[in-house]
Formats: structure tokens, sequence, C-alpha cells
């Protein structure tokens, strides 16, 4: 009767009946025994192993179950043909051989448990066979006999070889291992039936191993038959394996052939570009450093300069090649010009500007002889911004403009006049303390001249009196150890630390601060510093003015 929830509780005496049918308990049997399996075949293997070694492993942990499995049943078969313990015991002793292999594999000792096993298993069967020898001897069987019962341990012995030859060309040797098994186990069985003087139908009606013999002789076929099978079929899942893995290989060996072949493509694309790119970079600074000598010969010659007025210095350092910033200098009558400029951007379009702006000077004082410097920058500012909107409607007008600041020194009247744009002086007289002129909060240019005022400050001087002008690039360099600008303030500090230096020395000294606080900080703008002791007369005045041919260089619009 089927017991159920409903029908249980009305069994007498309240037992409980457990209905387990053969089924489940095959189905315990066998998982039990698929997962016992399982571990002790995988037994000694981690991921990541390589593949041939993992063979290796998974084939000897077979190897050594299966051994354990066929000496048990040699220590029965020869207990039963001859009563002797001693012979089962021997045979069960071999347990030793394939459970340490076991155990090393366990270990990690892949190594050690492969090179064990042939030398203790070949080891094992000497002892077996000369034990099976006196056992078979003493219980009066003919020596002839042994050649039957001796092909069993040949078996595993012989198939050990595979640990070595499954490494290469895997089915050729497989067969040839099979095959010479085969030659060999026939061989010794009619080797030993001649021995034996003998046929089959003696070997069934004589007195010893009646029906035993014929058992043993057709279960080791049956057993070796199944090795063979079972070898087969461990080769076959490899193999599969194997041709899985290879094609999956061959793909991946596709894909990046494929790969390779765009990576190739594209490098040759690149370094078309790079070809190009380095031909189009080669052509620009031919003609930035073209530009460069341009510049250089529309600004006032340094060199000239230091000889027509020797108490000066001009720390000039562009941060391209070209800059944007510019000084320029020149000599009317008794009155001395002086001017340093800032133009809007740097490097190529600060050097347009510098270009313009360095033209419309030269016309406003050299051409119009314009002295005020407050009256020279209202012009140079109307001039500008005519110039950068010639032919352009309202909406296109460019923005681009200058800070700049004058200074006009009349060595006759020992006084000189100063104008700024956006940009300071820095006056100093000889034993007195630093004064700063603050120039006008409008700039040059800039799209937008209405209401722009300019004033004319004038200063007395004595000789040895100090000025200086100089662009915003030095005060808003970065740099030092919390990566700031040095700024306005120290700026002024450092002129006024210098001022027991002569001219020429306190340019070194500039440019050696300038460096100390730049570090490896990329400099940021273009750099202008200019200084001058009032009140040395000027040496040959007209040696150093600006390029003359400038005068071709016209930026009038022209009205029409």
């Amino acid at each position: 009767m089927r017991v159920t929830e409903r029908n249980a509780a009305s069994l007498p005496g309240g037992y409980f009946l457990f209905n387990f049918s053969v089924g489940t308990i095959f189905q315990l049997i066998k998982s039990t025994t698929k997962a016992l399996a399982y571990k002790v075949f995988n037994t000694g293997l981690h991921p990541g192993m390589p593949y041939i070694l993992q063979k290796r492993i998974q084939f000897i942990n077979g190897l050594s179950s299966f051994l354990i499995g066929f000496m048990v049943f040699l220590a029965i078969a020869g207990y039963l043909e001859t009563q002797s313990v001693g012979l089962s015991l021997t045979f069960l002793s071999y347990w030793v051989v394939p459970i340490s292999v076991l155990t090393l594999n366990n270990l990690g000792r892949h190594r050690l448990s492969r090179f064990l096993f042939i030398p203790l298993t070949t080891l094992y069967f000497t002892i077996a066979n000369t034990v099976t020898h006196l056992t078979f001897m003493e219980a009066g069987y003919a020596p002839g006999i042994l050649n039957l019962y001796m092909f069993r341990h040949y078996s595993p012995a012989a198939l050990m070889a595979l640990l070595i030859l499954l490494d290469h060309k895997r089915e050729t040797r497989l067969f040839l291992f099979s095959s010479a098994f085969s030659i060999f186990f026939v061989a010794t069985f009619f080797i030993g039936m001649q021995d034996l003087g003998v046929n089959l139908d003696y070997l069934k009606n004589n007195d010893f191993g009646i029906g035993l013999n014929e058992f043993f002789l057709w279960t080791s076929t049956v057993v070796i038959f199944f090795e063979v099978i079972f070898l087969i079929l461990i080769n076959t899942k490899f193999e599969n394996t194997f041709i899985q893995q290879n094609a999956e290989l061959a793909a991946q060996k596709e894909e990046i052939t494929a790969i390779n072949d765009q990576l190739h493509e594209q490098k040759d694309a690149i370094e078309s570009q790079k070809d190009v790119l380095e031909k189009v970079h080669y052509n620009l600074m031919s003609s930035i450093n073209y530009a460069q000598r341009i510049q250089a010969a529309l600004l006032p010659r340094r060199e000239l300069m230091k000889e027509a007025l020797p108490n000066h210095f001009i720390l000039f350092k562009p941060r391209d090649v070209v800059s944007g910033d510019f000084y320029w200098a020149s000599e009317r009558g008794h009155k001395f010009f002086w001017v340093c400029a800032d133009c809007t951007g740097h490097g190529v379009p600060g050097a347009f500007m510098t270009v313009i702006g360095m033209n419309l000077l030269h016309q406003i004082i050299m051409e119009e002889s314009v002295d005020d410097p407050s009256t020279i920058l209202l012009r140079l500012n109307r001039r500008l911004e005519q110039a950068l909107r010639h032919n352009e409607t309202t909406e296109k007008k460019v923005a681009d403009g200058m800070d700049i600041s004058i200074v006009v020194v009349d060595q006759k009247e020992k006084c000189f006049q100063f104008a700024g744009a956006k940009r300071p002086l820095l006056f100093i007289p000889k034993g007195q303390d630093l004064t700063t002129i603050k120039g006008s909060r409008f700039a040059i240019g800039g799209g937008n001249s209405q209401g722009k005022i300019f004033e004319t400050h004038t200063f007395n001087y004595t000789p040895g009196d100090r000025i200086y002008m100089f662009s915003d690039g030095f005060p808003d360099q970065y740099g030092g150890e919390k990566d700031r600008k040095f700024m306005i303030k120290t700026f002024r500090e450092t002129i006024c630390n210098i001022q027991n230096l002569d001219l020429e020395n306190q340019e070194r000294h500039l440019e050696k601060v300038l460096g100390g606080w730049q570090g490896n900080t990329h400099q940021t703008d273009d750099i202008l510093v200019m200084g001058m002791e009032l009140g040395i007369p000027l040496k040959e005045p007209d040696s150093f003015m600006a390029n003359p041919q400038l005068n071709s260089l016209d930026f009038t619009p022209t009205v029409g």
C-alpha cells in the first residue's frame, strides 16, 4: 500500500513507512560513485594548469584507480585458486603504489608521482611474479601454467607506457601499443600451452583448475578488452578537447591576423599622415622662423642701443619663436622716445600686431612729430582701430589691441613724460623709494574707442634716477612651490632689491630670479622688462632707430 500524509496517521502504533524504490537506491549509488570517480579522476588538478599536464594527471589517476580494483580481483582469484593468503596479500600490497601516486598528485608533486609510478610498479610485478611462482609450485601446478596467469600482471605494466606515449602522435602509438600487447598476450598463452603439452580440452578436463582456468582466461581477456576501450575513450575525450581548442585557436589566429592586417593598414595610414604633418610642420616652422627674422629686423638693434645708451637693459623672452611683446626706441631733436608694448595674444597673431604697432608709432612720432605721450596713445588707438576694421562690417570688427607704456625723455629740460594704457611705470629717484605711476585703465584698440582718456605725467629727473617699464609676462608667470603667479607686488620688491647693481647686472639677476621661480613650468606669456638710468647723454642717437623700411608698410585706412 502506498503511504500518504492522509493515511500515514492511521497506521498502527504511529509507524512511518519510508518507501525507497530500487530506482532511488540505484540513482543514489550512481551519483555517489560518479562524484567519487570525478574526485579521484581530477585529484591534483587546478585552474590554469597546462592542458597536456591535466591529461597526464587524469590518466595516471584513472589508471591508479583501475589497478586498485584489479588487484582486488587478483587477490580474490588467487585465493580461490590456491587458498594462499600470502598470495592475496601480495596482490593487495600493490595498493601502496596507486595510493601514493594519488597522494602525490593531490599534494601537487605531479612530476614525482609519474617518475615513481613506473619503477615501483615494475618492482612490484617482479616480486609478485616470484611469490606467485612459488605459490603455484607449492600447489602442484606445472611451471608452464604460470604463463597463463602472469599475463594478468603484464597488462597494467604495459599500459603504464602510455604515460609517455600519449604526448605526441597519440592515435598511432595507441594503436601500435594495442596491437603489440594483443600479440604478446596470444604468444604468452600459446607458449604456456606448449610448455604444458596440453590443449584447451585438456585444460577443461584435468584435475586442477577445472572451469576456473577457463574463467581466468576469459575474464582476463574481457578485462584487457575493456582496458583498451577505456584508454581509447579517454584519448578520444582528450582528442575532442584538443580539436575544439585547436578550432578555437585557429579562429583566434584568424581574428588576430585580421586585426594585425588592420593595424598594419592603420600604421601605414598613420605613417603617411605623419609624413604629411611633418612636411606641414616643417613649412610652418620655416614660415615662423622667417617671420621671427622679419620681426627681429624691425626691432631696434640691441647691440647698437648698448653703444648709444650704455646704462639700460632690455629683458626680452618670447614665449614662442615670435613675440606679441615689442619694444620701440627713437630720438628726435633733444627728445628720446622709449616704448614698451604688450599686444593681444602671443606667437604669430601677436607678432602681426607688433608689426602694425611699430609702423603706427613710426608714423605718429617720426612723421607727424607728436611729442606728448597721451596724444601719441590717442592717435595710436584711433589708427589701430581704423586699420583693423578696414573694409570690415561692424559684426566683423577685430577686438585686438595692446597695452602700452610710453616715456619721452627731454634731455634739454631734464624731465620726462609718461603715459600708459593699462601699464604702469616704476620710478626710483636716486637714493629714494620706488614710486609706481599708474597708466590709464583703457587699452589701445579693443573695438571701443569712445570715452578713452590717457593722461600725461611729467617729472623732473637728476642723473642716476631709474625708470622701469614691463609687460605682464613676468608678474603673471606661474612657478614656485605652490605653482602660483609671481605677482606685481613681488616684482616691485625684486626691482627695489637690485638697486645696488648696475643695469647690466640687474638684467642678469632678473633672469636668474625668473628661472628659479619658473623651474620646469612652461612659460606662460611673452616677457619684456625695460630699465634705464636717466641723465646719460645719447651717443650716435640715430644709429639704433627702428628700421626705416617701416615707412613702406602703410596701415592708414583709405578714405573713399
